[in-house]
């Protein structure tokens, strides 16, 4: 802030030393007091124009600098970009290290290959069941991070992102109603009883993708379906001491048909949930690094 002098109080003049580096006041001869060593005042007036100018160059070509790198300019020669490139990049690094984690089981960010990601199987098909747990939630973490970073970017990716969290992490956490599982519900529980344990173990009350309710409701037509049969063997006399009797109960034509009908379902539906999640990986990737501009053109 500048100095402020109260009304009528003349400000006082400024104390020089003498000391080292300091110029001292001499006189003129005139009576004026002049600074001895020091510059005219018209050649210090130019000096000073020129001081400023220069800075006011400076401000002008820093600040040039800088739109340009808001602007992205120098992101193609590594140096960086604006907050939109930086999004980019943060998205690029989040789906890598999503993908290179679920489909191969790797904690890392570099960018994977076309060609490996369709060549791939997931990475949980070779785990232990006492492993999937940890993958799963690892899968999660990754999959959070990818959606935020989505959320943040000004990316359009095309397809259903979910697909991927639906196959990668919430498919691996459905636990299948086998048959000698459903059995022993009906012992115990009789059929209505096991029908609700069922619905319940294949409920799609939250789930939001497609491909994954048409996959458990295809688990539960085939488990229904199974609790039916073993309805008849019972009713045939061929449940006994909580175990079906083998070979007692043969299943009718039509029924053996039907039956087939529920696995093949269950079956195409698993299919096309896996599909899904390994072709928006594929959509995501062309998006990130193989745009296509308006006229069809990479």
């Amino acid at each position: 802030m500048n100095p402020s002098y109260n009304s009528g109080q003349m400000p006082q003049a400024p104390i020089i030393s003498s000391g080292a580096g300091m110029q001292t006041p001499v006189s003129s001869g005139s009576g004026d007091v002049v600074l001895s060593g020091g510059a005219s005042p018209e050649k210090k007036s130019h000096k000073g124009i020129i001081i400023l100018a220069v800075f006011l160059v400076l401000a002008l070509v820093l600040g040039g600098i800088y739109a340009l790198w808001q602007n992205g300019a120098f992101r193609n020669i590594g140096l960086g970009g604006g907050s939109e490139q930086v999004a980019t990049a943060n998205l690029e690094e989040a789906y890598n290290a999503y993908t290179n984690y679920v489909l191969f089981g790797e904690e890392n960010v570099a960018r994977p290959s076309l060609e490996a990601i369709e060549a791939a199987r997931p990475y949980f098909e070779g785990l232990e069941t006492s492993e999937l747990d940890a993958y799963v939630a690892r899968a999660d973490e990754k999959y959070g991070d990818l959606e935020l970073k989505y959320g943040e970017s000004e990316v359009t990716i095309g397809g259903d992102m979910t697909t991927l969290k639906a196959f990668f992490e919430d498919f691996v956490k459905v636990t299948l109603v086998g048959e000698d599982e459903i059995l022993q519900a009906y012992v115990k529980g009789g059929q209505e009883g096991t029908r609700f344990m069922i619905s319940n173990q294949y409920t799609t009350a939250n789930v939001g993708n497609e491909y994954l309710r048409e996959y458990l409701e295809a688990e539960n037509g085939l488990a229904v379906m199974r609790l039916e049969l073993i309805a008849k063997a019972e009713a045939a006399g061929c449940v006994q001491n909580g175990a079906l009797v083998k070979g007692c109960y043969n299943l009718t034509e039509s029924e053996g048909q039907a039956f087939a009908t529920e696995t093949i379902r269950t079956v195409e539906a698993k299919n096309a949930l896996y599909w899904a999640a390994m072709g928006e990986l594929e959509t995501i990737y062309n998006d990130l690094y193989n745009p296509v501009n308006a006229e069809g053109e990479e």
